[in-house]
């Protein structure tokens, strides 16, 4: 969910509200310790956070969706391979 948000990022949102996202996207990844979405996310917080707001290049939004779409596919790819999950699914 958090990745189609970020996808889908509408730049005219308030930078707070864009902050909020990224911050909330990057405690979810501190439980998983996902190290390139934590870093995007504090990026993208920091251009957010200063008086005024720091435009964001779209390369910095693409690079946090990059990340999240690996931990997905990494999450996936863990979830299939674990006989405890495959056993509980069945």
């Amino acid at each position: 969910a958090d990745r189609a948000a970020v996808a889908a990022l509408n730049l005219a949102l308030q930078p707070e509200q864009l902050r909020e996202l990224a911050h909330a996207i990057k405690g979810a990844a501190r439980i998983v310790r996902a190290q390139q979405v934590i870093a995007s996310c504090e990026q993208l917080e920091l251009a957010w956070a200063q008086e005024p707001p720091q435009p964001v290049e779209h390369n910095a939004l693409q690079a946090l969706v990059q990340a999240l779409t690996a931990l997905e596919q990494g999450l996936l790819y863990h979830l299939q391979r674990s006989p405890t999950v495959a056993a509980g699914a069945a």
